[in-house]
């Protein structure tokens, strides 16, 4: 099966090279059948780093006049000429055995809509590599062995989503059809968690593959677009998507309690403290706890808000989130 890899520029040049340096050294780059760059911000940027890649089909849409961002990555997938669809986002960037890992993945499980691969968080080619947050996709995958890619149903998929994004953007291999389908989540009015929403929306369609081994880096900078949203307003709408997962999972007759409480009771005691500093976050406990589904065994190793925010936690989670869990607390003890 052919790909359609998906980039979606704003002009960033250096950014936009290393992308497209990461697709021409795909080891299945046979299978890719074109690379739609989606310039966002056209200004010739774009042709311009397109032409250093000469071997790779690459096609331009100049987005004219520029679209919302929500707007943009919902007609992404409607370009696509070829069954399956992988995202990379132009700040991103793949290891050489994205796509094949992916593309296994989802041999492997042929009734998967689409495959998510782990990540590694960055700041830059040469940064150190922040953790990413499989120990909460394990979880949501009832503890899947690591050396087999994991068959997520939708139950799992809710779960892994609860205490943030799963699945970016550019770790994403998806069948085209389904993520056409996925795309009315940018019409539900959240501006800032539609990765986090995209994963659900699939997984409503049927199950997906996860990937546990890292393959693709995201790069964290301060020109990122969730750094125009103010802290409060980031756990408004992380919480909203919060009470959404939960009722997707209500509509489709999905017994969140026992889901949770079985995993919660056949979790190894030494990666259960690990796991309840994940599910920490305001928009995660106070949504949970309000529904009723908040696992008692994750408060217990917990003493106070502060120890819940700070021992670990930067070994799961984004700096760009770090600092926001700072100012809350900040302003909650001022």
């Amino acid at each position: 099966m052919k790909v359609s890899v998906l980039l979606p520029t704003i002009g960033r040049e250096a950014f936009l090279r290393t992308s497209l340096r990461s697709v021409a050294a795909q080891t299945a780059l046979d299978m890719i059948g074109e690379v739609i760059i989606s310039d966002n911000r056209p200004t010739g940027v774009a042709e311009k780093i397109a032409a250093e890649f000469p071997d790779l089909p690459i096609r331009i849409i100049r987005r004219e006049p520029a679209l919302e961002a929500n707007t943009h990555f919902k007609v992404l997938p409607e370009d696509a000429r070829y069954e399956l669809s992988a995202i990379l986002h132009d700040d991103d960037w793949w290891s050489p055995v994205h796509l094949a890992s992916a593309l296994a993945a989802l041999v492997s499980t042929p009734s998967s809509v689409a495959c998510y691969t782990a990540f590694a968080e960055v700041t830059e080619e040469s940064s150190p590599v922040w953790g990413d947050p499989s120990i909460g996709v394990w979880f949501g995958a009832d503890y899947a062995a690591l050396d087999q890619p994991w068959a997520m149903n939708l139950a799992s998929v809710c779960i892994a989503s609860f205490p943030g994004t799963f699945g970016r953007f550019s770790a994403l291999v998806a069948r085209t059809e389904a993520l056409c389908q996925a795309g009315y989540i940018y019409d539900l009015g959240n501006p800032f968690d539609t990765d986090r929403m995209l994963g659900v929306a699939l997984a409503l369609q049927g199950p997906l593959a996860y990937a546990p081994t890292p393959t693709v880096y995201i790069r964290r900078h301060p020109t990122q677009d969730g750094g125009r949203f103010a802290p409060e307003a980031i756990v408004g709408h992380m919480a909203d998507t919060t009470r959404w997962i939960i009722a997707q999972a209500k509509e489709q007759n999905v017994d969140l309690r026992a889901e949770i409480s079985r995993r919660e009771l056949a979790c190894p005691a030494e990666q259960l403290p690990k796991l309840a500093q994940l599910w920490q976050w305001k928009w995660t406990r106070d949504v949970l706890q309000s529904e009723r589904l908040w696992p008692e065994s994750f408060t217990a190793p917990l003493s106070s808000p502060v120890h819940s925010h700070s021992l670990g936690i930067r070994d799961f989670v984004p700096p760009f989130l770090l600092g926001v869990a700072r100012s809350l607390l900040r302003r909650s003890s001022a």
